[in-house]
């Protein structure tokens, strides 16, 4: 398997660390690559205290079982705005996988939905990096894509644009944006969310919660956006 590292002068003694998304849900939508790269990854990485709890893991076992035997670590990044102490904990996390890399032997983080779309990989590469250790991203279908798919939805037509919209961001501002906005990571926010769009009668809502997973729920009006971590609000302007 030819790898190839995006730090030019990385040392191609070490190993590699490999971001990893496997999709959104589905165990059918993790990519040919990123099976390929998890069975041949000597140790596996997730972003849970126990392995058995992480989504991201419970997928790639499905689409790939043999790899129950590899060696797994499981670490926990805080959820907080605090800098210093995310950075400390997710050096923390790298910690515990420095050697492996250093030792030239190869490491998978696996994340739910994209590596490149709000995945806690893009903090623990930096700390790779410094060490001149190869890193290499492998694409998942992100959780917006395929809840557009579940809803039989298109994301853009002729010249429309597509937002993706954190949570926090204030949603009167995010709503003036011309074209489709798809809200990630509201949480907490939903609440101020759903009473939000109810206020805008000429925009269609459509929702999905656990996209992909056996539990899915595809909701249709700001109304029935339900609560939840792992929901997908996908905002249009009624045509």
């Amino acid at each position: 398997m030819e790898e190839r590292a995006i730090s030019g002068d990385s040392d191609r003694t070490k190993g590699i660390l490999y971001g990893i998304g496997v999709g959104s849900g589905d165990p059918e939508d993790i990519t040919l690559k990123a099976i390929r790269v998890i069975q041949n990854c000597d140790v596996l990485m997730v972003p849970t205290e126990v392995k058995e709890e992480s989504m991201a893991y419970k997928i790639a076992v499905s689409s790939c079982p043999k790899i129950c035997d590899k060696e797994v670590v499981a670490v926990t990044f805080p959820m907080t705005r605090d800098r210093v102490k995310r950075e400390a904990a997710i050096e923390d996390a790298y910690g515990r996988i420095r050697n492996t890399l250093l030792k030239g032997k190869s490491v998978g983080f696996l994340t739910i939905g994209d590596v490149t779309i709000y995945s806690s990989f893009a903090y623990l590469r930096k700390f790779a990096e410094d060490d001149k250790i190869p890193v290499e991203m492998i694409n998942g279908i992100p959780s917006f894509i395929a809840a557009s798919a579940a809803l039989s939805l298109d994301l853009c037509k002729d010249r429309n644009n597509l937002h993706i919209i954190n949570g926090g961001t204030d949603v009167e501002e995010a709503l003036r944006l011309s074209g489709t906005k798809v809200f990630l990571k509201s949480g907490k926010n939903l609440e101020k969310l759903r009473e939000t769009l109810i206020r805008y009668p000429d925009l269609s809502v459509y929702s999905v919660k656990n996209c992909g997973f056996q539990n899915q729920e595809i909701c249709v009006g700001a109304e029935q956006i339900p609560d939840g971590y792992m929901v997908v609000v996908i905002v249009k302007t009624k045509e």
